[in-house]
Parts: C-alpha cells; sequence; structure tokens
C-alpha cells in the first residue's frame, strides 16, 4: 500500500447514492468493495493483533455507513473521504478504549474529538482539487501533519517511519508549487 497503488475501484455516483437511500444491495457491495481498506487500516493500528483487529473492522463498517450518508462529491474522491472517515473512526475507538489499548499513543489535543468529526483537516485548507491528486498516503500524512503539527508527532500517531511521513509530506510540498504555479499560469 506505501507504494501508492490503490487496491480497490471508486464507487459510481450511482452506487454510492444509492447505498446513501438504504438500499441494502447496494449498501453490501459498498462493504465488500471496502472490506481491504477497512482491514488495510485495522491492521496499521493493531500490529495484526486479531483481536483488536476485529474490533477495529467494526467500527470501520460503522465509519463507512457514516461516510456514505456524510459524502459531499464537492470534496473530493469517495474513497479519500472514506479513508479518513475510517481512519479517524479507529483513532476516536482506541482513544475511548485508552485504558485497554494503552500501547497507542495519543496526545491531549485529540481526546475532545468526537465521533462526528469525521473530516479530513486538509478539506479546510487545501481546494478539493488540488487533494484529489494526493495518494492515500499523502493524504492520510497531511491530515496527520495538520493535526499534530511536526512530522516526527505525526509518524507517531501514524505508527510510521519518520522518513515515510517526511516523504510524503515532501511529494505534497512539490505537488503544491506545481499545483501553485498552473493556477498562475491560467
Amino acid at each position: 500500500m506505501s507504494s501508492g497503488k490503490i487496491l480497490w475501484d471508486e464507487p459510481s455516483d450511482e452506487l454510492v447514492e444509492r447505498s446513501r437511500n438504504e438500499d441494502d444491495e447496494a449498501l453490501s457491495e459498498m462493504m465488500l468493495r471496502f472490506t481491504p481498506l477497512i482491514r488495510y487500516i485495522a491492521r496499521e493500528f493493531t500490529g495484526g493483533l486479531l483481536a483488536e483487529e476485529e474490533d477495529l473492522l467494526q467500527e470501520g463498517y460503522i465509519s463507512l455507513i457514516r461516510a456514505v450518508r456524510g459524502y459531499e462529491k464537492k470534496r473530493g474522491k469517495f474513497s479519500s473521504y472514506l479513508f479518513s472517515c475510517v481512519r479517524n473512526g479507529m483513532i476516536s475507538y482506541l482513544r475511548k478504549n485508552k485504558k485497554r489499548n494503552s500501547c497507542f499513543p495519543l496526545d491531549q489535543e485529540r481526546e475532545s474529538m468526537q465521533e462526528s468529526d469525521y473530516y479530513c483537516p486538509a478539506d479546510d485548507i487545501l481546494p478539493p482539487d488540488f487533494l484529489s491528486d494526493l495518494t492515500i498516503t499523502e493524504m492520510t500524512a497531511l491530515d496527520a501533519y495538520i493535526e499534530t503539527g511536526s512530522v516526527s508527532s505525526s509518524a507517531v500517531v501514524l505508527r510510521w517511519p519518520r522518513k515515510r511521513v517526511d516523504n510524503a509530506m515532501q511529494r505534497i510540498r512539490k505537488k503544491l508549487r506545481g499545483w501553485r504555479e498552473g493556477i498562475g499560469e491560467s
């Protein structure tokens, strides 16, 4: 996953809309389509501990349903939005259960985040057309960087090597410079 390859297809607008309208068949298709993503995120947090992974998978599916209901096409790709929703949902779950999961590092600032706060902070800062060009790794690193304020803190929260976060942030800066230059030429 770190290579930026996407292992699922972007759902059609029609499938998202049918899921939003509580079409059980459409929602089942969305769950099947995004199970690899939800499982990947859960494994990133648990390090493969099966009991905790199952709890996070449940939280991931709940987050999928919330993402379907809260998605706005104008804000970017559904899969990017879903990734942020699932990741934030799992973080909230781990935060609420931190006594049992004391190995997960949390800071005081994130304690106040509620389940309804499923969004990527980058959405408030950068335009959706720029964000849609970022890979999931870059979006995740950017989200963590905006919330923590440093590459080192982001690496701790994401449980990634510092270099991976730093490389993602460098790619984002390079893309942002190119994007701004493209706007200036228009």
